[in-house]
């Protein structure tokens, strides 16, 4: 994952948001129902690791939605970075 997102060749594709997901103008600010894949990183530090990565699959749900509500495509492809196994 570090080397894609490292990568010099998609440095212009790709777009970091820091937004509150649960207000819809982050997600049309990152215009992720123009998005080909969204990915959810999360903070690897966190003392709550089991309520970090609830909030990380409750942050993709909610991207699915938001993009099914705006273009009736329920498919977005979602990479999303958790830190438990069970959580997976």
């Amino acid at each position: 994952m570090g080397v894609f997102l490292s990568h010099p060749r998609n440095e212009n594709y790709i777009c970091y948001i820091n937004g509150n997901p649960i207000r819809n103008r982050s997600f049309e600010r990152c215009k992720v129902t123009q998005s080909k894949i969204c990915i959810l990183l999360t903070n690897k530090n966190s003392k709550d690791a089991i309520g970090v990565d609830h909030k990380n699959i409750l942050i993709g749900l909610a991207m699915k939605k938001f993009v099914y509500e705006e273009t009736g495509y329920a498919n977005l492809p979602l990479c999303m970075q958790l830190i438990k196994p069970e959580s997976k």
